[in-house]
Order: C-alpha cells, then sequence, then structure tokens
C-alpha cells in the first residue's frame, strides 16, 4: 500500500486502533453482552432539566424506559407533545438527558445457522466442479482494476471456498450424531437425526472438489488479496493526508483482458482527480461498499491461515479504520466515516460535487444491503481475528479483535433496522409501519437522499434494479435483512420487471430474483429456476458477485415460510433471455473486461453498451 512510508507506518502504528471507551463513553460496560449492547450518550455532567430532543420511528421502536444505577438522568420518556412529520416518517419528542436503545446483535456466522435442503445437495456439488476453479480476471489479479467489482469477486471466490469447506466437513463425518453435535457447537439451529441422516446420504451420493482443488482456491484468493492489500497493486491504495482515508491511485489500463499495463504510476493518481473514476472511490464515494468486500475477503482468508492473518491485520485494518474507526483518539482516521447515527443508516456519498456544488438534495446511499454488507465484514473479520489471536497467545490482539467484532456487529445490526424502516416499503395491512405516504406505491426505496427518496438507481429506472440493489450480496445477514413480510410485498413488482426485461437475466439481476422466491416460501422452484440460470450471468455487471453456488446454498437453506406467497413458479427463462451480446465492438483487444467496466456517470460502460443494444 503506496504512501509516504512515514504517514504510512504511523497510521498502521497510532495507538488506540479501536477503543470503544472514546466514542461509547462508557456505554458498553457493564452493559454488554454477546447479544445485546445498551447504547447511551450521557452528559458528563448531567443537565438538572431534561432535554426534549425529536426521536424518529427506529428509535422510538427500542427506546427503553430505563435508568443506569445511580444515574436518574438517564432515564427516557416520551410525551404527550405534537409530533411532526419529516422525510422519515413521524418525529415524535422524547425527554431525557441521554437515549438508551436496546440492539440485538447477531452471531458471527459465515453461511448459515440452517441445514440445506438435501434435494440441493447435488446440484450444489455439481455447480461446485466448475466454481471452484473460478479465477479473477488477470488485471483484477494484478491490483490493476478497480475497487468495487475487483472486491466483489474477490469475496465471491471466498463463499465458495466457504461452502466447500462446508460440505466437505459435513461429509466427512461419520454419523448422525456427529452432524447434529456439529450444528450445536457452532451454535446453529438443532438438526433432528433424520435430518442429519439424509444430509450425510446425499453427500456420500457426490462428488466434491478435492483437497487439491480447495487449496489451490485459497492460494488464488490469498495472493490476489495480498497484492491488493500491500504495495503490489497496480493501481495501489494510498492514504490521503487531506481527509484522512484510504483511496484508490486508480489505473488508466493500457492493454487487452490478458495482458496490459497501467500508464500511470503513483503520485499520478487519476482517482483523486475524476470523480466518476471508480465510483468515486477517490472522494471517498461508497467507501463502505468497497472495503466491506475486501475485509470479508481477508476474514475468509484469516479463517483458514491465522498465520496470514496476522501477519497482515494492520494491513486489513486500515480498511476497517477507513469506515468504521470509532475512536477519537486515532488522529489519522476520521470517525465512522459513512454512517449517521442519529439516522442508524449510512450516507454513501463523499466529497464529490455537482458542478462544484453541492447536491441539491443532500447526501444519499443507493444500496442498503452492501452497507449491511459492509459492517457484517467487519464483525466476521474481527471474529476470526480473536481466533486467529488466541491461537497466537496474544491477549492484547486478541482484545483489539474483539473490538472490531463488536464494532461491526452493532453497525450491521443499526444498518440492518434502519434498512428496514426507511428503505423497505409496506403496504395495506401493514401500513402502520410505512412512513412514506400512501402515493408511494413502491415496497422499496432506491435512493435515499436527506430530502428525498426515488425508486431508481444510478445506473437504470428499472424496478428490477431499484430492488435488486437492495439485495446483494446474498449472505448470512440476508436471512434477517430480508424479512418474509416486506418480502412477500415486494416479490410481484420484482418478479414483473424482471421477467418482462431481457436485461434482468443477462445483466445478472435473475439470480435475486429466484433467491427471493425462495424467501417467500417456494424454495424448491427457486432451486430449479436458479440451476437453470447460464453461468455466463455470473459474469455481468449485476452477477459477477455472485456464484452459481452461492446462489444455491442461500437459496437451499432459507427457513419454511408458514403461508407461501402466491405466485407463479412455473416461469422459464426464454431462449432470448440468454443470447450472448457482442459488448467489446468486435475489438476484444481494446475493449478489455476493464474497460468496460469502467464507471461512466454511475453506470459501467458494459451495462451502458447492453442498455443501448436493447433500446
Amino acid at each position: 500500500m503506496y504512501k509516504d512510508t512515514v504517514v504510512q507506518q504511523k497510521a498502521q502504528e497510532s495507538k488506540p486502533k479501536f477503543s470503544l471507551a472514546s466514542f461509547f463513553s462508557s456505554f458498553f460496560k457493564p452493559h454488554f453482552s454477546r447479544r445485546i449492547a445498551m447504547a447511551t450518550a450521557a452528559p458528563e455532567e448531567p443537565s438538572p432539566t431534561n432535554m426534549l430532543m425529536y426521536a424518529l420511528p427506529h428509535q422510538t421502536d427500542r427506546l427503553l424506559q430505563y435508568s443506569f444505577p445511580g444515574k436518574p438522568e438517564s432515564s427516557t420518556t416520551t410525551t404527550n407533545l405534537p409530533c411532526t412529520i419529516t422525510l422519515h416518517g413521524h418525529a415524535c419528542f422524547v425527554q431525557g438527558n441521554s437515549w438508551i436503545m436496546r440492539e440485538d446483535l447477531d452471531d458471527t456466522n459465515f453461511l448459515t445457522k440452517r441445514i440445506p435442503d438435501v434435494t440441493s445437495i447435488e446440484r450444489i456439488a455439481n455447480a461446485l466442479q466448475t466454481d471452484i476453479g473460478y479465477e479473477l480476471p488477470p488485471e483484477y489479479q494484478a491490483g490493476a482494476g478497480d475497487t468495487y467489482f475487483s472486491g466483489k469477486m474477490l469475496a465471491k471466490l471466498g463463499r465458495i471456498i466457504l461452502i466447500t469447506q462446508e460440505l466437505t466437513m459435513l461429509s466427512e463425518m461419520k454419523s448422525a450424531d456427529a452432524v447434529q453435535d456439529y450444528y450445536v457447537h457452532e451454535n446453529k439451529q438443532d438438526v433432528t437425526e433424520p435430518q442429519a441422516q439424509d444430509l450425510l446420504t446425499a453427500l456420500q451420493g457426490v462428488d466434491l472438489p478435492t483437497e487439491t482443488e480447495i487449496s489451490n482456491a485459497m492460494t488464488r484468493l490469498r495472493d490476489a488479496l495480498t497484492v491488493w492489500i500491500t504495495a503490489d497493486a497496480k493501481t495501489p491504495f494510498i492514504y490521503d493526508v487531506s481527509w484522512g482515508g484510504i483511496v484508490s491511485c486508480g489505473c488508466n489500463w493500457n492493454g487487452n483482458a490478458t495482458r496490459g499495463f497501467c500508464n500511470n504510476r503513483f503520485p499520478d493518481c487519476p482517482c483523486m482527480q475524476d470523480a466518476g473514476m471508480n465510483f468515486g472511490n477517490g472522494f471517498y464515494n461508497d467507501h463502505h461498499f468497497h472495503y466491506g468486500y475486501f475485509i470479508y475477503s481477508a476474514a475468509v482468508v484469516a479463517k483458514f491461515d491465522p498465520e496470514w492473518g496476522r501477519k497482515y491485520f494492520e494491513r486489513v485494518l486500515l480498511f476497517v479504520r477507513d469506515i468504521a474507526n470509532p475512536s477519537f483518539a486515532d488522529q489519522y482516521f476520521t470517525v465512522f466515516r459513512h454512517k449517521d447515527w442519529y439516522l442508524g443508516s449510512s450516507w454513501a456519498s463523499g466529497t464529490a460535487t455537482l458542478g462544484g456544488e453541492p447536491f441539491l438534495n443532500g447526501r444519499n446511499q443507493e444500496s442498503s444491503s452492501e452497507a449491511i454488507n459492509g459492517y457484517e465484514a467487519i464483525g466476521l473479520y474481527g471474529s476470526v481475528m480473536v481466533t486467529a489471536f488466541q491461537l497466537a497467545e496474544d491477549t492484547e490482539q486478541t482484545k483489539i479483535a474483539a473490538e472490531v467484532r463488536d464494532v461491526g456487529r452493532l453497525l450491521c445490526a443499526t444498518e440492518i433496522r434502519s434498512a428496514d424502516r426507511y428503505w423497505h416499503v409496506l403496504h395495506g395491512d401493514d401500513a402502520e409501519h410505512t412512513i412514506y405516504p400512501s402515493e408511494y406505491q413502491p415496497s422499496a426505496v432506491g435512493m435515499m437522499w436527506n430530502t428525498m427518496v426515488q425508486f431508481q438507481t444510478w445506473f437504470g429506472g428499472d424496478p428490477f434494479l431499484a430492488y435488486g440493489i437492495q439485495l446483494l450480496p446474498i449472505t448470512a445477514a440476508s436471512e434477517r435483512r430480508d424479512g418474509v413480510k416486506w418480502a412477500q410485498q415486494m416479490y410481484p413488482d420484482f418478479a414483473n420487471s424482471c421477467e418482462g426485461s431481457d436485461m434482468c437475466t443477462n445483466d445478472g439481476w435473475s439470480v435475486l430474483q429466484f433467491y427471493m422466491l425462495a424467501v417467500v416460501g417456494h424454495r424448491t422452484a427457486a432451486l430449479k429456476l436458479a440451476n437453470n440460470l447460464p453461468l455466463e450471468v455470473y459474469t455481468t455487471v449485476g452477477g459477477n458477485g455472485h456464484s452459481k453456488t452461492n446462489t444455491l446454498w442461500f437459496i437451499s437453506t432459507r427457513p419454511d415460510v408458514e403461508v407461501a406467497l402466491v405466485t407463479d413458479t412455473d416461469f422459464v427463462i426464454p431462449e432470448h433471455h440468454v443470447k450472448e451480446y457482442l459488448t467489446d465492438c468486435d475489438c476484444p483487444d481494446t475493449c478489455t473486461n476493464a474497460q468496460l467496466a469502467f464507471d461512466a456517470s454511475g453506470n459501467s460502460c458494459e451495462s451502458r453498451i447492453k442498455y443501448l443494444m436493447n433500446n
């Protein structure tokens, strides 16, 4: 990772890197447990009168009538004073010098707490035979691509490895009792003896990747990630002294899809001059999206290679500090760069302007789900590193890793709750949960601004895009994120839009449609449809963060639904949905994957070419 070497070293060595005390005052102790965190912000010298302040719906949902022992000023009470209407619903007065809110924190799990549907095992095993050989495109392996798609592809390989390892381990168990003990030990759901035996039987009937294939996949992931987080990347990460953060230098790629070079070198960094390059990474746009994928990938590598994890802990921690630094004592990184603690969610936009002026509607965030993924990744990484440092008997680093884990869990939990309130829209009998006027008919917000919401994305107005961008990637946090009640309301509109457009399948968005079909109660049909998707969809701009293995795995582990949504499950992918597009303009030597992935005012060059060909 480039930069002025002295500042780089100081940024790595600055202490405390993760000290909860400086941000959370004292409100984790003694009120923090494995599942619950109590959060307050009590003033150092309590005022003799209780403060009045507006609370938003997601806050009043969780405000507790509670006081700390010896601190009666920490109580919170609602009032009968009139509420006022805001973009985020009715804001109502609460009285109290501190707010105490309860957050339920999930355990850190990479995959799922549930046993996979045994009817899916053969399909997943077949998918693994191809997916285990997945390689990033050469320019991305060299650290020359953009940080968004590179991170997605690294995390994609990481999930393929995780699923392979999980199934391999289960297949080697000698009895149903061993399977049951494993699920109990891993804090997963109880598995009955017949379920465990059926799973073992299904696994004995399939071929899984060999140990060598798994090792090779891990080597590819570890090597590619190491390139990106060290100075070996063609487009290195650098420390920006102006705003205090890690940004990509950027690469002006000169070559084709298999061979080429960046015709710029640090300190010539196009990313810091062009707000449209790399989705605005040099201007702090979407850092929690981009870096979340890198942190997730690091968590996977460290899980299976603790020595690597310990060696590169400080390097990876730079990305964590960039998006989730909790310490005011850290002089190199701002505190919680994207998080809006009052709103509960994050803002993705950075310092970019419109014609030199701030955006009239303020800051914005498009993908609530990628914000969740970024914070989920921090929790996973911290959890893995706790184990890595415990193995090395390093008590001090274990404590730091535990704080990284818990910061990630809290960020993830609050992001999910706010997404559920402000991005997921319910209608009809559930309208009391909805904060938007009845005139707003979609079941999701595509883009949230300070002063408005939109049902569209930066890269298109199709409904399947606005819905889909709230659903990727598919990870363990997706189950809590995608409530069944909301899923059953949004699915018909999502499906109608997706099935009515060639772009939905051609650009990879139907992966998410079939995943949601399982969420609303049609797991068997979803498995069949997802299995029939052409592999090409997993190389598209909308699908390159997914894999067939991951799609089938998470469909197969969706819970049963008490009342399944009544919907058409006989959808057949038409032939014209799987046709291939000549997106390189018949110039493969110059119109490379890297060129096609470049950002063009919020959309990739490839997707813009496809849009023109479709319209």
